[in-house]
């Protein structure tokens, strides 16, 4: 019969919150690490981008929705599909917010062009 594993604990778990298979065998007696921040993860991305995500108004959503697909074509250029991938993310969420301000339109626009970018589609296969 073999030995019934300890249970999951969150130090255990990986970043999407599912056990980890390498972790969930962790030997009762090893110390536990602290679950990494998904805010880490996403660095230097977030720093970069989120001063440039606005879109109160119309006039703020144009100027962010710009600057955050010059920084999408700036990741793709630089062959960064993470940096690509996070600035297309924010451009899509960004339509969805600024429709309660009735400016989601610069956003919607760019989302659609960064989501219809041959490079884009290229590296994500």
């Amino acid at each position: 019969m073999s030995e019934r594993l300890p249970p999951v604990t969150v130090a255990q778990t990986a970043p999407h919150g599912w056990p980890d298979d390498a972790r969930a065998r962790v030997s009762r007696h090893a110390p536990e690490e602290p679950l990494q921040s998904s805010s880490r993860l996403l660095e230097p991305y977030r720093s970069q981008m989120s001063p440039h995500w606005r879109y109160r108004t119309p006039e703020l959503a144009r100027e962010s929705a710009e600057r955050l697909y010059a920084m999408f074509e700036a990741y793709l250029l630089a062959d960064d599909l993470t940096g690509a991938q996070m600035a297309c993310r924010l451009l899509g969420m960004g339509a969805r917010r600024a429709r309660a301000y009735g400016s989601d339109a610069p956003f919607m626009d760019a989302w659609r062009q960064a989501e219809a970018h041959r490079a884009y589609g290229e590296h994500r296969g």
